[in-house]
């Protein structure tokens, strides 16, 4: 005799697992982060397909069995991924991040993010590491590209000997200062960080400059500054404007004019006197040509004007009378041979 037993719902099971396993397996190898299962010796046990087609060459790809994870990092980080692994065996469960430096098939160093965690066996015994990793070195890369702009910024803005501010148009308040700025304005203002305080103008004006200053990039304001030493200069003020993550800010480049308003005041100064003095010699001209003409005029002798070449050019009433002639221009233009012999027989 024998006995039959309905197997249908563990076939179902089986079945469904299976479906399960498969699910989760296509998932995985579909993904676009990187999925990787070592031993507690950092031996690889399965790689997707996505870490397989950045990372491994043709003749890794024979399986994951016997390499290590360890040959396939940057040896600068190495130590890093080893205390981790240490600590995720320490911790069964728990999540470990760490980032390292991969060389991928065409040996470009790629940086990469992973999450790794420690899983147990029955026993609750660590047993094989996971980890699921992305590639951030785009990332990395802007980054370095960000604080490679930062630095240049930081030492054209620091090190450049003019004084230069950074202020809130909105506020009025000094964000920074280099160091030619710290020595050049007011103490107190800087300190302070207020800028209205670094001007002699009218504060509320000078705070509506400032917010006007967004809209009109490229002004160049010349103002009456505070310096540190209690003196007062005329500078002028190069105003642009920089992105903050929440606001537009002002950089100003400050500039001393003032030796160079002094030299233009004393330019225009000389230039004044210099004219004063060209109309008080032309009226002093204006009265000895006066002079003269009414001499001239009022002679009862004969007085003539001639040129060698040009004949007579002016001629008084004494001498039209003499010739008989009304006015000038009987005479005018005419040489003084026509009159010789009148005269030689006058004499």
């Amino acid at each position: 005799t024998g006995a039959m037993h309905d197997i249908t719902d563990r076939k179902q099971a089986e079945e469904a697992l299976r479906a399960s396993e498969q699910k989760l397996r296509a998932l995985i190898d579909s993904q676009t982060t990187y999925v990787i299962r070592t031993d507690l010796d950092a031996n690889y046990r399965y790689w997707n397909p996505k870490f397989e087609q950045v990372f491994l060459s043709e003749s890794d790809i024979k399986g994951p069995e016997g390499i290590s994870a360890l040959d396939t990092i940057c040896d600068y980080h190495i130590d890093r991924v080893i205390q981790a692994v240490e600590q995720c065996v320490q911790s069964p469960g728990t999540v470990v991040q760490i980032e390292f430096d991969k060389p991928d098939i065409h040996n470009n160093t790629r940086a990469t993010l992973w999450d790794f965690v420690c899983l147990p066996d029955e026993n609750g015994q660590p047993y094989e590491l996971q980890g699921i990793g992305i590639d951030i070195t785009d990332r990395k890369e802007a980054e370095a590209a960000l604080i490679r702009s930062e630095k240049r910024y930081r030492e054209l803005f620091e090190l450049h000997n003019l004084p230069k501010l950074i202020v809130n148009p909105q506020s009025g308040m000094i964000v920074d200062a280099n160091p030619a700025a710290r020595n050049f304005c007011s103490c107190d203002a800087v300190a302070n960080g207020i800028y209205a305080e670094l001007e002699t103008g009218d504060p509320e004006a000078i705070n509506q400059r400032l917010k006007d200053a967004v809209h009109r990039p490229g002004t160049i304001w010349s103002v009456e500054h505070r310096c540190s030493d209690g003196s007062q200069s005329t500078i002028e003020v190069y105003v642009s404007t920089v992105a903050d993550a929440d606001d537009t800010l002002l950089y100003l480049i400050l500039v001393d004019v003032t030796e160079r308003e002094q030299a233009k005041q004393a330019l225009e100064q000389a230039n004044a006197e210099l004219e004063q003095h060209v109309m008080e010699r032309t009226q002093q001209l204006t009265y000895s040509k006066q002079r003269l003409q009414a001499i001239f005029d009022a002679s009862t002798d004969g007085v003539v004007v001639a040129h060698s070449q040009e004949g007579i050019q002016d001629a008084n009433a004494g001498f039209l009378r003499q010739f008989g002639y009304d006015n000038l221009a009987a005479v005018a233009g005419r040489p003084m041979s026509d009159f010789a012999a009148s005269l030689d027989s006058k004499v």
